[in-house]
């Protein structure tokens, strides 16, 4: 889920991007292994990449990751927690029998009334099976304790570009890289 905010420039939603097509590169992405599915926020929740678009055609799915910040566009009021909603009651409403579902979220802002409401979509994604990994990015104290203590999993980079540097220098950004935190 890629956030995408007034004071955002293409380039970190580039950065965003290419930490997603680094993921997806890594994994074998067809039916019966891994499904890729992206969503933008910004005036509205919109699923750029569903689930089942990219079956077995990385070079496809990278050249739509590389075109995605030309698709994100109006600036408006949708949230992070309309996107945890949107993943579980959307992209996840009819998922493989067996099949882990995993959102990850990449967050630098958030108002108090999205801190406030984060709790409970994170336990709605739980509550439907759904493991959150949330990627703090720049953010305020006031978020890092509302990302940290809501996910399962929660990774801090000081900047995009640090983000970036994560993934083209460690080659395992879900290790020990970032901060760890249950919910």
């Amino acid at each position: 889920m890629i956030e995408h905010l007034p004071g955002d420039s293409l380039s970190a939603v580039n950065k965003e991007a290419h930490f997603i097509k680094y993921l997806a590169n890594g994994w074998k992405i067809d039916d019966g292994h891994v499904r890729v599915g992206v969503l933008a926020y910004d005036k509205e929740v919109k699923e750029h990449i569903h689930l089942d678009d990219y079956s077995e055609d990385h070079d496809a799915l990278n050249e739509k990751l590389d075109e995605l910040s030309s698709q994100v566009g109006d600036y408006g009021d949708a949230t992070v927690v309309d996107a945890m909603d949107h993943a579980r009651d959307k992209m996840y409403k009819d998922p493989r029998p067996g099949a882990t579902k995993t959102a990850v979220i990449m967050v630098h802002t958030m108002d108090a009334r999205t801190r406030r409401d984060f709790a409970g979509a994170a336990r709605r994604l739980a509550a439907s099976g759904i493991t959150l990994y949330a990627i703090g990015v720049d953010v305020s104290t006031d978020v890092r304790e509302t990302l940290s203590g809501h996910s399962d999993h929660y990774m801090e980079y000081r900047s995009w570009s640090a983000l970036q540097h994560s993934v083209d220098h460690n080659n395992r950004p879900f290790s020990c890289h970032g901060h760890h935190h249950g919910r």
